[in-house]
């Protein structure tokens, strides 16, 4: 099963270039260890890695998405709808994923996952 991680939050830093990470909170701002380097930080997905992420949540390559919005401006919808979709994995059976030949078992508790973009979703936790 690997280690076991809780995370809230999925940030999408470069959908094009399949950049992709996982935060323990919204407010974090720093991806959640193990993590992988790629030119602006860390991360857990680069290039094709975002596109299996997708189909093992049972959403959609980019590539798949983006043929559908052939009037363009499709990464930020792109982003919301797997989210929703790496929301119901984590709060249910929980993702596992290879970082750095370690297995990590995301998860996420009921009720705390918060959309990408947080800034459209966040929910006041007080």
């Amino acid at each position: 099963m690997g280690k076991r991680i809780a995370v809230r939050y999925m940030v999408l830093p470069g959908i094009q270039k399949g950049v992709s990470g996982f935060y323990e909170n919204v407010e974090d701002s720093n991806c959640v260890k193990p993590n992988k380097p790629y030119e602006s930080g860390v991360c857990h997905t680069i290039g094709d890695e975002l596109d299996m992420l997708a189909l093992l949540v049972g959403f959609k390559t980019r590539e798949d998405f983006a043929k559908e919005h052939k009037s363009g401006g499709w990464l930020n919808a792109y982003g919301e709808k797997l989210s929703e979709h790496v929301k119901a994995v984590l709060e249910t059976k929980g993702l596992g994923w290879m970082v750095n030949d370690e297995l990590v078992h995301f998860y996420s508790p009921p009720g705390e996952f918060v959309l990408w973009p947080k800034s459209k979703y966040k929910n006041k936790l007080t």
